[in-house]
């Protein structure tokens, strides 16, 4: 059986940010990326000249540029080489936005072409000429995914259905929910909003496998140029972002190009769940003894990243936990939204506690001083006790509740 190869390259020093650089990053990138072209038997062989071909970054996210979303310098790079060496007949980059999906159940966020916008993505597109698709604007077409272990049928939109050659750029970071979010993960923002709330609990990672039997890269390059540990998959500690990673991976099959680039982060593969369930399901390599990787050496350019801390009580000043039987969906959103609370200040500045309850089974006292906030489905028999957010997961909704309570705790002052 032949070896997946994984290309691992790492660019020099560069001059530039992705906010602010010049054409000499962008020259000294596509020279990384055809060395892993190369490296895959050759631009052509891995996008078919004259292809429709469909780039799909991670732009879930506002700005700032290549912090937490897919370096436009990366992007500008492929799409250079791209253009020069295959000529596609069509170059469309498509993104359906986290933030499109708040803005949907919250009323606060950014459309997917506005946060494409804010990552500095949509600029090279306009300047290359590549098409900027927005999935909550594109016909989606009812997909069966009969092999699938719970995700029979899925909603995606024609754009991906319809491409000849599907590249995916995730930009590399740790993720509350998945561990690591890099290829495997990207399948996402595939989904128009409607399809990314379904099964965003502890069944998540099974969901993101299953995709692939419907959406699956021919291409999967990972922008590690600049890189989050921590508090993923946007955390707003500046610790975390880690400017000098310097690093693209990339190869065609996406479970052994998520095993080499989580090695890379110091993890061992098989802790990522989207990397076991997927090796052992069938699509593809996860076993990095059974991977060929070329380039870098592995041990050259390993680090260990921080890993998320997912803990909740005794983490926040002014916040009081009751916890029952909670799955991940309600306790990563839960950890992500008070991480940003608590580097905004907000917390801090509280008269009176915000209590929390969440999970199956929990306990609340008689009384409880301050607003009281009632997470999900299975503590709905405390709904009368505060604000009440439903659903299992409820997602931003989750968001929505703490921006209440935290205002009511302040005096009616949240800002």
């Amino acid at each position: 059986m032949t070896r997946p190869v994984v290309y691992l390259g790492q660019c020099p020093a560069l001059a530039g940010t992705p906010t602010h650089y010049g054409p000499e990053d962008v020259t000294a990138i596509q020279a990384v990326l055809a060395q892993g072209f190369a490296a895959l038997g050759g631009t052509e062989a891995v996008v078919p000249r004259g292809a429709r071909v469909v780039i799909k970054p991670n732009a879930g996210f506002g700005g700032p540029p290549g912090v937490h979303t897919t370096d436009p310098r990366v992007f500008e790079a492929l799409v250079r080489l791209l253009q020069v060496e295959v000529r596609p007949a069509d170059l469309s980059v498509v993104e359906s936005a986290a933030e499109h999906h708040m803005l949907r159940q919250i009323g606060v966020g950014r459309t997917s072409r506005e946060c494409l916008e804010a990552c500095g993505l949509a600029d090279v597109a306009r300047r290359l000429r590549v098409r900027v698709r927005a999935v909550e604007e594109e016909e989606c077409l009812k997909v069966g995914i009969p092999r699938a272990a719970h995700y029979r049928e899925v909603y995606l939109p024609r754009a991906i259905l319809e491409a000849d050659c599907l590249i995916y750029v995730p930009h590399m970071k740790t993720h509350m929910a998945c561990g690591v979010t890099l290829g495997i993960k990207l399948g996402q923002g595939c989904l128009p909003h409607y399809e990314q709330r379904r099964f965003h609990r502890v069944d998540l990672a099974q969901k993101l496998v299953d995709l692939l039997h419907a959406v699956r890269p021919r291409l999967t390059v990972v922008d590690g140029l600049w890189a989050q540990q921590g508090q993923g998959p946007t955390s707003p500690y500046e610790a975390d972002i880690i400017r000098d990673m310097n690093t693209i991976v990339m190869g065609t099959d996406v479970v052994a190009v998520d095993a080499v680039g989580s090695a890379v982060m110091g993890y061992e593969p098989f802790e990522v769940p989207t990397t076991w369930l997927a090796h052992v399901q069938g699509h593809g390599e996860g076993h990095l003894s059974r991977i060929d990787v070329r380039g870098a050496s592995l041990e050259r350019v390993r680090r260990v990243f921080r890993r998320p801390d997912r803990r909740l009580a005794g983490i926040f000043p002014n916040v009081q936990f009751f916890l029952g039987g909670a799955c991940e969906g309600c306790l990563t959103h839960l950890r992500i939204y008070l991480d940003q609370l608590h580097a905004a200040g907000m917390l801090n500045r509280l008269s009176r506690p915000v209590n929390v309850a969440v999970g199956y089974g929990v306990e609340l006292p008689e009384p409880l001083e301050g607003p009281v906030l009632v997470v999900g489905d299975c503590t709905a028999e405390h709904r009368h006790r505060g604000t009440f957010v439903g659903g299992c997961c409820p997602l931003s909704g989750i968001l929505k509740g703490l921006l209440t309570a935290v205002a009511e705790a302040s005096g009616g002052e949240c800002a």
